[in-house]
């Protein structure tokens, strides 16, 4: 088709490795740019962090009965939404937790759902743990300077926060929950 050369290879050649590079560097400026921006969102607002009370918020069961989560021993929480793949994925770690707890720990789910769509998920996967919607997701995020799911949280019988796992769990993280 183009027969024009210029050393071994040809013009048409020349000028797709060109476009090629030239999307590269437009992908590394969007990257930087998309990092630069979630840093400026979030990198100012203050975050949970081990040690940090963890503040209990007005919360339903799947029944939808109202009530204040009680934390009086060691508590294991994890926080999820019924649309994020991940915390879908860490389903399989989170049933390992709960079957190997120890008698003095306590698991607990909060949804950041509505009822309704908690309750269907939790239909679906067979969850066995106890599972409570946060009524007020913008105050409970608030509260506990808490911004992505699923995060699990290890917590004393006081409330303090002793250890945060975010994203997706690893065998080491369920050892280290069930130690």
């Amino acid at each position: 088709m183009y027969n024009i050369k210029f050393g071994n290879l040809n013009l048409y050649n020349i000028f797709l490795y060109v476009i090629l590079f030239v999307f590269a560097i437009l992908i590394l400026i969007l990257a930087k740019q998309n990092t630069d921006l979630r840093n400026q969102l979030l990198g100012n607002i203050p975050k949970l962090k081990e040690g940090d009370n963890f503040e209990l918020v007005e919360v339903q069961d799947l029944y939808g009965n109202k009530n204040n989560l009680q934390i009086d021993k060691t508590t294991i929480i994890y926080l999820f939404t019924t649309k994020c793949p991940i915390c879908t994925q860490n389903l399989q770690f989170w049933d390992k937790i709960y079957e190997n707890k120890k008698i003095d720990t306590r698991v607990v789910a909060l949804s950041l759902d509505h009822l309704d769509s908690t309750k269907e998920y939790a239909n679906k996967h067979k969850l066995p743990y106890s599972i409570y919607v946060v009524l007020d997701v913008g105050l409970f995020r608030e509260k506990n300077r808490i911004y992505g799911v699923p995060t699990t949280l290890l917590l004393d019988s006081l409330c303090k926060v002793k250890k945060i796992y975010l994203g997706l769990l690893k065998e080491e993280d369920i050892i280290e929950l069930n130690e």
